[in-house]
């Protein structure tokens, strides 16, 4: 959860909150970013965040836009949820106004969401923004088993989570994410990390991705929309 001075928690096991190793910052470019609130380990566990919704695997065929996930089942789930849970969502990252969002406008416009429910012209940019949140946000959850072999537990589905999804990118990450048995985003530091200092994950999900800086870039921009300027990237001679 966030505290009332936008610090992120480390949630313990039994439920207590201890000062967090982490906090919410806003960047110009990049919008809402994690910081280290400390100099740090390697190895540190800085969060236990657990989801704000997680929708069970589809059986649906794979969407254009998707590749693991289907727009309808998101809106079902979002539309069941409180108030305060909806909220959290639509302040994650949306980009509304790119090519998706508008190919999203123009293929859903009049759709039926369930058999009460059809998507009208003003709920459509809610559906929309709903639709963006999960392309952007949105990890499949597949624990770790009771070894600790990762992801080797069966999917528990797709989830969204309030401070983990905060996370940017960086080819040469300081930190790592990955879900417990129950479904929380644990993250830890992989190097030591200073005090202020931006904590990133590896998008492409590889500890240690070996592909040239175009192909990495390709790879991000089409997925994520970016140009990555990390500071592996932006070396004069890739590693």
């Amino acid at each position: 959860s966030t505290g009332p001075s936008g610090l992120a928690y480390l949630v313990t096991m039994g439920g207590d909150k201890a000062k967090a190793h982490a906090r919410i910052a806003t960047h110009d470019k990049r919008g809402k970013v994690l910081l280290a609130t400390a100099n740090l380990p390697a190895g540190q566990t800085l969060i236990r965040d657990d989801p704000l919704i997680i929708v069970p695997p589809s059986r649906r065929p794979m969407s254009r836009f998707f590749s693991e996930m289907h727009e309808l089942d998101f809106i079902r789930v979002f539309e069941k949820q409180n108030q305060s849970i909806k909220d959290k969502i639509l302040d994650l990252y949306s980009p509304t106004d790119g090519l998706q969002a508008d190919a999203l406008r123009a293929s859903y416009s009049g759709k039926p969401v369930n058999r009460s429910t059809v998507i009208t012209q003003e709920s459509l940019e809610l559906f929309v923004k709903v639709a963006m949140v999960f392309k952007f946000n949105a990890v499949s959850v597949n624990p770790a088993s009771g070894d600790g072999s990762p992801g080797a537990s069966p999917s528990l589905g797709t989830g969204l989570y309030e401070i983990a999804c905060r996370l940017n990118h960086s080819c040469s990450p300081n930190c790592c994410w990955y879900a417990s048995q129950d479904g929380a985003r644990i993250v830890r530091t992989l190097v030591p990390v200073a005090e202020g200092e931006e904590l990133t994950i590896d998008y492409h999900l590889e500890s240690k991705d070996t592909a040239p800086v175009h192909v990495r870039r390709t790879r991000l921009e089409d997925s994520w929309g970016f140009l990555c300027e990390c500071q592996r990237c932006s070396a004069f001679g890739d590693d």
